[in-house]
């Protein structure tokens, strides 16, 4: 290797999608605004503390996420520490700071047997001939934010790849590539309906 690492990490990209899918209007001004949902979440839980509290957007980073995809109160408490009765109140207090994505998940308990991601592409859900009910509705939940967001990293490592970039290793939203690359930041907008941009660092270590 050239000694010498490019992480491209795409920043919030399940919760963009997830803002694309359910048209909440809180969550996309706060994109809009330059902002980020994270810091959206812990002023509305917890307004009082400080967003420089690392512990705080921790815990706000685990709502959004155990939210969006659906988790149940015991989840998030053995995530958050907090007990079971706090989390339902914080829960409920989430629910109400973004209403619009809140009911569009609700209005996911009944559909088709498939879901459609953002690009067009279906996928089939399991049958709840062998899963349960809940188990299906996390599935059309989380099914087009998960492939929408694959779908976009894809697409990236694609161009990425045209460009001659030699790419090491993808995990998750991250892209790691060998050697100090000039990443284009037209690739923040490979999918026109969502801005996903990346956080790129250069640096001898990776980890």
């Amino acid at each position: 290797d050239t000694g010498v690492w490019t992480d491209a990490d795409a920043s919030q990209i399940e919760l963009r999608v997830f803002a694309r899918e359910t048209k909440d209007p809180v969550m996309l001004q706060a994109y809009a605004d330059g902002s980020d949902i994270h810091a959206t979440t812990q002023m509305a839980l917890w307004p009082a503390s400080d967003l420089g509290d690392k512990e705080m957007r921790r815990r706000a980073k685990v709502f959004n996420f155990a939210k969006i995809f659906y988790a149940i109160v015991k989840t998030l408490s053995a995530h958050t520490k907090l007990p079971e009765a706090i989390c339902r109140e914080y829960g409920t207090s989430w629910d109400e700071t973004y209403p619009i994505a809140h009911q569009w998940m609700k209005d996911q308990e009944e559909g088709e047997d498939w879901i459609e991601n953002l690009y067009g592409r279906r996928c089939r859900l399991p049958g709840e001939i062998y899963h349960t009910w809940k188990h299906v509705v996390n599935c059309r939940i989380c099914y087009p934010i998960q492939s929408g967001a694959a779908d976009i990293i894809k697409r990236v490592m694609l161009v990425c790849e045209a460009m001659g970039f030699d790419q090491a290793l993808q995990v998750h939203d991250n892209i790691l590539m060998d050697g100090k690359v000039d990443f284009p930041p037209e690739l923040d907008h490979i999918c026109p309906e969502i801005h996903t941009p990346f956080n790129v660092k250069v640096s001898p270590y990776w980890s």
